[in-house]
């Protein structure tokens, strides 16, 4: 028994080292391009912190002056107000892949272009309700964690943010 627990776990690490070597060694591009779908689906989760993880501590948005620590604030409270009677988090967001554009540049530097379309799903509806969509131009660096989103800006194509 102890025998195969010990292969098992074996078996186990070897997956483990296989996905972070696989993450390693994928282009920049596919990096940068996870961290913002990893980012969204957090966001689609309701889990704040997950959301904002690829936002480096310094982050800010151009347009709105808002800096990583008020907007993970802001999606906290949106998080606990915003729960269907199931207890799921009433918006999701989602970045269409064709949408997302991104230059990596030299030095660690890179620059990405997306539109992001926030829904709120309602009871009384059957399809989430189009709340806002913003065109996005984020700037990255490559850091100690990898790819880091250090500013925004973002232009209202439809909606409002609320």
């Amino acid at each position: 028994m102890a025998r195969y627990l010990s292969l098992a776990a074996l078996a186990l690490l070897l997956a483990w080292g296989g996905c972070v070597l696989w993450r390693r060694l994928a282009s920049d591009e596919t990096q940068i391009r996870w961290r913002i779908e990893e980012a969204a689906e957090a966001f689609n989760a309701g889990r704040p912190g997950s959301a904002v993880a690829p936002l480096a501590d310094a982050w800010f948005d151009r347009s709105s002056g808002i800096h990583k620590d008020t907007l993970h604030q802001m999606l906290v409270g949106l998080v606990f107000q915003e729960k269907d009677e199931h207890g799921h988090f009433r918006y999701s967001v989602e970045v269409p892949p064709e949408t997302l554009v991104i230059e990596v540049q030299e030095g660690g530097k890179a620059h990405a272009a997306l539109e992001a379309a926030f829904f709120r799903k309602r009871t009384e509806l059957r399809e989430p309700e189009l709340q806002w969509r913003a065109a996005v131009e984020a700037d990255l660096v490559d850091g100690e964690d990898g790819w880091q989103i250090v500013s925004t800006e973002h232009r209202t194509l439809e909606g409002a943010p609320h």
